[in-house]
């Protein structure tokens, strides 16, 4: 009656579970001060520790009803201040190497960094603007790393990706996951455990039905 297959389901539970964890780090720095350079904002995070630490599959960040491209916004992980800061770190993937084109949409200060090389960057304070690079990538992973700040009124910022030639626009999508203090979804060791709970809770009943069955057949 039961056709439980228990490692077969705790391995595709943990697939799904490290799956469910690939995401960008987004580090939040709530600050009283207002930057007016990238420059100023890598020096700052090199010398203090983040107000939060979040993770987010995507970067489609707004407030104050400025929309980018994409749609389905994220508000900001933090209460609405005029100053404040974010540095993302995480990996993306892409199956074909080739020359790949790079969008921000960005209020204020932006940097993006792709394997360590600037791509794009708008450094000082401005409106939300579109702004675009390029880079020859392999196949496979990349890192990335994005610095902004937000320096009073809109705070916008959006990442996209597309093969160079291409007509269509994709949001920049987290590949693999990283190593953070606060996860999103549950630990891997919990998902197993849990599975662990379920398996041995319909193991014990099936043995059960099957003592009853037994006593009422003597």
């Amino acid at each position: 009656m039961y056709h439980l297959k228990p490692m077969a389901f705790i391995t595709a539970l943990l697939i799904l579970s490290f799956n469910a964890r690939a995401s960008f780090i987004v580090e939040i720095y709530d600050t009283n001060r207002s930057f007016h350079h990238t420059d100023q904002l890598r020096s700052y995070v090199d010398t203090n520790s983040p107000t939060s630490t979040h993770q987010y599959n995507v970067i489609n960040f707004s407030d104050w009803g400025v929309k980018g491209f994409f749609g389905n916004e994220n508000l900001w992980p933090v209460a609405h201040t005029e100053t404040f800061a974010a540095h993302i770190t995480g990996q993306f993937e892409i199956a074909q190497s080739g020359l790949y084109d790079f969008a921000s949409w960005s209020d204020d200060g932006f940097q993006l960094l792709i394997d360590g090389v600037e791509t794009i960057i708008n450094p000082g304070p401005h409106a939300p603007t579109l702004n675009t690079g390029s880079m020859n990538l392999s196949a496979g992973l990349h890192n990335v790393e994005m610095f902004w700040y937000e320096n009073f009124g809109a705070a916008v910022l959006e990442t996209s990706i597309k093969q160079s030639g291409a007509s269509d626009w994709q949001l920049l999508t987290a590949a693999s996951p990283p190593t953070a203090s606060n996860q999103a979804v549950p630990e891997a060791p919990l998902i197993v455990m849990m599975a662990l709970s379920v398996f041995g809770m319909a193991y014990l009943r099936r043995n059960n039905n099957s003592v009853s069955l037994s006593n009422s057949v003597h």
